[in-house]
């Protein structure tokens, strides 16, 4: 339901290095799941906080999620909620853990 949720609406991230709204900042690259699509402005529901804001179109870039991920450039961190470099910010990541040789096979 939720990967179908993430397609259906879309995913997005900040474009800005940082925005500060009230106690809360918000990173460059931090995912969002956009729950309103008005005309000029955009609700998105972000993660890492558990709250929704609004945005102007231009602040946000769309990504497709269902290309993210071990196989992909990007990846999204499941601890601080941020699209990132898959080979320079997971290099210790499962996927690559599991390709090595880890026993001596006698």
């Amino acid at each position: 339901m939720f990967l179908e949720q993430l397609i259906c609406h879309g995913m997005m991230r900040l474009k800005c290095e940082t925005k500060q709204l009230g106690d809360i900042t918000l990173k460059q690259s931090e995912i969002g799941l956009v729950t309103t699509d008005r005309h000029n402005t955009i609700l998105i529901q972000f993660p890492r906080v558990n709250k929704a804001y609004e945005f102007n179109r231009d602040e946000v870039e769309f990504f497709d999620v269902t290309k993210c991920g071990d196989d992909y450039q990007n990846k999204i961190c499941d601890r601080c909620f941020r699209l990132l470099a898959t080979d320079v910010n997971f290099e210790n990541n499962r996927r690559k853990k599991i390709t090595r040789l880890k026993k001596t096979i006698l």
